[in-house]
């Protein structure tokens, strides 16, 4: 398992996130889901996108690669 600085792994979540919202609406648009699913992943996304802004606040740009997080990196 590969190991991603916070800010890195708060990207990949927002992503994912936008990825599910975009085929909910989707399956919204066909009648496949209800309007309480596609609600819920649309909260999601928007937590996603918010923990992304805390993590940026708080560790800045994600840490370059010769640097990956090990556990123990903490803000300057």
């Amino acid at each position: 398992m590969v190991t991603l600085d916070p800010v890195s792994q708060a990207q990949a979540n927002l992503k994912e996130a936008e990825k599910q919202f975009k085929h909910a609406k989707e399956q919204f648009q066909r009648h496949q889901i209800p309007q309480e699913r596609l609600d819920e992943l649309g909260r999601l996304r928007d937590l996603a996108a918010d923990d992304l802004r805390r993590t940026t606040k708080v560790f800045g740009s994600p840490i370059p690669d010769d640097e990956r997080w090990s556990g123990n990196f903490r803000p300057a």
